[in-house]
């Protein structure tokens, strides 16, 4: 589903690893999108991306936040008694955090919205914030599908790697990662008492631009 630590987490709600039916990264089939509407700053976002059958992802707009607010409540909802604590995501203020972060929303055909996935990309490397997916999506490797996007934005910008953040506590979540190629960089305790732990993957043959 966001992939805690300082404004930076990523916890998946999907249940599986498993992307069967839908693109790989290097098959993200872009959309026209709006022609009318300019690219972001420095960016130059495709507007719509397919990421599997029936499945796209669109940018964020301002008339959506409280969507997405909604969404990442009802995602990172079932880990506060896991935790003890409200995750990052959850207790967010998403007008604030995307003045300097880039927001999709995953939809279906009929335009439900099926999940989200937030970005930060820092010149070094491509963060990614948070996954989040719909528990009526899960199971269906949305989140397997987001991760694999972000790690194509990432080359698509010349970023040679790819960093996460999610809580100790959340062990299928780390080893879905593993699983997918990200190694453990580093531990931190927050002074709220929450164990982060940071992950990386490399990303071969992308250079820095």
């Amino acid at each position: 589903m966001r992939p805690e630590s300082r404004r930076k987490t990523n916890d998946l709600r999907d249940r599986t690893s498993s992307s069967r039916g839908l693109c790989p990264a290097s098959d993200f089939r872009l959309g026209s999108g709006d022609p009318h509407r300019p690219p972001r700053k420095g960016r130059a976002l495709p507007e719509i991306v397919t990421i599997g059958p029936g499945l796209a992802l669109h940018p964020v707009q301002p008339n959506e936040i409280p969507l997405l607010t909604q969404l990442q409540r009802a995602a990172y909802e079932p880990w506060i008694p896991v935790l003890g604590l409200e995750p990052l995501p959850y207790r967010a203020d998403y007008t604030t955090l995307l003045r300097d972060h880039e927001a999709w929303l995953v939809r279906t055909d009929d335009g439900t919205t099926a999940g989200a996935l937030i970005l930060s990309v820092p010149a070094d490397h491509l963060l990614i914030w948070s996954v989040a997916v719909s528990a009526t999506f899960a199971g269906r490797g949305i989140g397997r599908a987001l991760i694999d996007f972000a790690e194509a934005e990432a080359a698509r910008r010349n970023r040679r790697e790819v960093r996460l953040y999610t809580n100790a506590l959340m062990a299928r979540n780390r080893a879905l990662y593993r699983r997918l190629g990200y190694r453990e960089t580093g531990h931190e305790t927050m002074p709220d008492g929450r164990h982060v732990i940071h992950m990386a993957k490399s990303l071969a043959g992308s250079g820095q631009g």
